[in-house]
């Protein structure tokens, strides 16, 4: 935001200043940039910028110790990781300021979450039954702690629990979300469906005269059946919405191609490829890689087509050269993706985690070729810097 933009030289040049040994690292004016500049490289999201907020934090220490004062953000920049390493590091941190009492509401619920994380769901019951008590009827408490319940399989607790918040709350979309949730976690589809429809226009039909709210609300209860799995009833109310908006063309496309009728979905990209080539043909390679244990290569033909004629009307551009690598390699045509990946890799233009990602598959398929090891650890290892130890990429290194 502009408040950032307009401090960023002012913390830039108090940290030169720290690191040229003009200002001691304790400098309240130091501590000051040092925790700026870290929440804004941990807010881009990259694994690499979470590092060097990481680093920025333990500035000055032997032993990976941070100030008190960065404990709470130290601990949340490890909490935005996925392997347990950092997840347990987290829970140590936050805890700890917890036992302090510098810990906010929001710091609590991510605490909390973290806990159910890690398989400590008894600690994690503890700090929010404690949260409530503190916070009353905060919805944002209420509906974390019900989350939580739903999660963790303590459904009669949850329904309880949620038929009090249900008099409390002011907000009936959190209390609809929630009982959406609870219904199709226990199986009950029945009552899903009677959810959704409960916040739909009444006698909704293809012809009904609907104004911009209502068209609205059919979108949104839409993308929330399809989360259910309710896929032909998404996609009846995306057939109503996309008549009356364009924008919901690509939208009922997806709901078809991945979970309807595949033959109609193809027809229907062949007809939208030109004007929307990229995210079809992204679409296409899905339809295939989501269905191979329903149709096998049934499809593989027509896809091929689609994807190597967009691919044809821009064959340098990095993201269609990418969607032919994935083609081959959702197709096991092993060799061909092996190749086609390689072309991705040697690109100097692409983003870092797009890069990472080939450079991943790329690692994973000589491995499966058993071809060029040496290498294929060399690759998996550069996807680790960049993306982390996300679990797709230890699997390639397993």
């Amino acid at each position: 935001n502009n408040a950032i933009q307009k401090a960023a030289p002012h913390i830039n040049l108090i940290l030169r200043a720290a690191n040229e040994g003009r200002l001691k690292l304790d400098d309240p004016n130091v501590l000051w940039a040092r925790e700026k500049a870290a929440r804004i490289l941990a807010a881009t999201g990259s694994y690499q910028d979470s590092l060097e907020a990481q680093r920025l934090l333990e500035q000055g220490s032997a032993d990976g110790t941070v100030p008190r004062v960065f404990q709470t953000l130290y601990g949340k920049i490890l909490s935005s990781r996925t392997d347990p390493v950092s997840l347990l590091d987290a829970i140590d941190k936050l805890s700890v300021s917890n036992q302090q009492g510098l810990l906010g509401k929001d710091d609590v619920l991510l605490l909390a979450k973290l806990y159910a994380r890690s398989n400590n769901w008894k600690k994690g019951r503890a700090l929010m039954l404690d949260a409530l008590s503190r916070y009353g009827s905060d919805p944002e408490v209420w509906s974390t702690y019900i989350t939580l319940l739903i999660g963790q399989g303590e459904y009669t607790t949850a329904s309880q629990r949620l038929n009090h918040f249900a008099e409390i709350a002011s907000d009936s979309n959190q209390v609809f979300q929630l009982r959406t949730r609870l219904a199709y976690e226990r199986g009950n589809q029945a009552e899903v469906q009677k959810l959704l429809r409960s916040v739909l226009p009444p006698n909704l039909t293809p012809t009904s005269p609907l104004d911009e709210n209502h068209l609205k609300t059919i979108r949104a209860i839409a993308a929330i059946a399809v989360q259910y799995e309710e896929y032909e009833f998404a996609e009846q109310l995306f057939r109503i919405y996309s008549s009356r908006k364009s924008e919901g063309v690509f939208e009922l496309l997806t709901v078809v191609a991945l979970h309807g009728d595949a033959d109609k979905a193809l027809l229907i990209m062949e007809k939208l490829v030109k004007q929307r080539p990229v995210e079809t043909a992204s679409l296409a390679v899905q339809l295939v890689r989501q269905r191979r244990a329903e149709f096998g290569d049934r499809y593989d033909d027509a896809v091929s087509q689609l994807v190597l004629s967009v691919w044809e009307d821009a064959p340098d551009m990095a993201n269609r050269l990418m969607l032919r690598a994935e083609m081959y390699e959702v197709m096991e045509k092993y060799d061909q993706a092996i190749r086609a990946y390689e072309h991705v890799v040697d690109r100097d233009d692409l983003p870092p985690t797009a890069r990472a990602a080939a450079t991943n598959n790329l690692a994973y398929l000589l491995a499966l070729r058993n071809q060029r090891l040496d290498e294929a650890q060399e690759l998996i290892d550069q996807a680790i810097a960049v993306l982390g130890p996300l679990a797709d990429v230890l699997d390639t290194r397993a």
